[in-house]
């Protein structure tokens, strides 16, 4: 998947003719079982749609569903770390395009600063 994405260059190559048919079997790998072809696979679409929209632009009606679907929360891949009297959610890549660090549970860090409470 990472090949795809650096054969895809800002300025037009004659591999763009052949590389075109190819891209939607790669990107359609969005809907892959495994977590991590799932997030290379994003990446490559992202990489695609900035460098050249047009290679990706006709296959959208297939990809965009793909693609939400990636968007949506899993809590099955997210665990909660304590640090004292924080509680910090970390996703292993949830639902599939985020990941990372999800901030602090409700009532810990709020709009008024640490250990202010959010504002109803």
């Amino acid at each position: 998947m990472s090949a795809i994405k650096y054969a895809v260059v800002d300025r037009p190559h004659r591999v763009d003719a052949e590389l075109g048919p190819v891209l939607l079997r790669f990107l359609l790998l969005l809907g892959d079982a495994d977590r991590h072809v799932r997030r290379a696979a994003v990446v490559a679409l992202s990489g695609c749609a900035h460098a050249k929209p047009g290679l990706v632009q006709g296959h959208l009606p297939q990809l965009l569903p793909l693609l939400y679907a990636q968007t949506v929360v899993r809590e099955d891949l997210i665990r909660v770390v304590d640090l004292g009297p924080f509680k910090h959610r970390v996703g292993a890549w949830a639902g599939g395009v985020c990941g990372g660090t999800w901030g602090y549970e409700k009532g810990t860090v709020g709009e008024g600063g640490w250990g202010g409470r959010r504002k109803q």
